[in-house]
């Protein structure tokens, strides 16, 4: 299903676990407690789109867009985020433990903390507001150290 498009689809509950699904359109799409486990969403566009609940463990996001996407409580454990775009997306009690944030853009971030952060495996380059980065560098020493 590589490069499929389906903007403001209804997916809530749906499982796409293990699903090839890069370069996908889910832009406004409802994904409310979905499963993207293992998935590859690399380079998708999730713009708007609402993921609450959704599951993206162990998936593949590079490059993806999840500009101004509402988050709150996914599940990004162990994900690949490196590059990918969360500038403005809602991430209130999002979990990133040993997820890969490299190069990730989270400017704009709502309901972000550096706890959440604090789980992350990989943030090297990545780009926060700065009262995140000095909540980590007071919170997680060794890990600011790496950026």
């Amino acid at each position: 299903m590589q490069g499929v498009c389906l903007p403001q689809a209804n997916l809530n509950l749906a499982n796409l676990s293990e699903a090839n699904l890069v370069q996908a359109d889910l832009q406004e799409a409802r994904l409310n407690r979905t499963s993207f486990v293992g998935a590859n969403l690399s380079q998708a566009n999730f713009k708007k789109a609402q993921a609450n609940g959704a599951d993206f463990c162990q998936t593949f996001l590079m490059e993806t867009n999840f500009q101004e996407a509402y988050l709150i409580k996914a599940n990004f454990k162990e994900a690949a985020l490196m590059e990918a775009n969360l500038r403005g997306a809602e991430l209130s009690e999002a979990c990133f433990e040993g997820a890969n944030l490299l190069r990730a853009d989270l400017r704009g971030a709502k309901g972000l903390t550096a706890s959440q952060l604090g789980q992350a495996k990989n943030l090297h380059l990545t780009r926060m507001d700065e009262n995140i980065w000095q909540q980590l560098c007071h919170l997680y020493p060794l890990l600011a150290q790496g950026n």
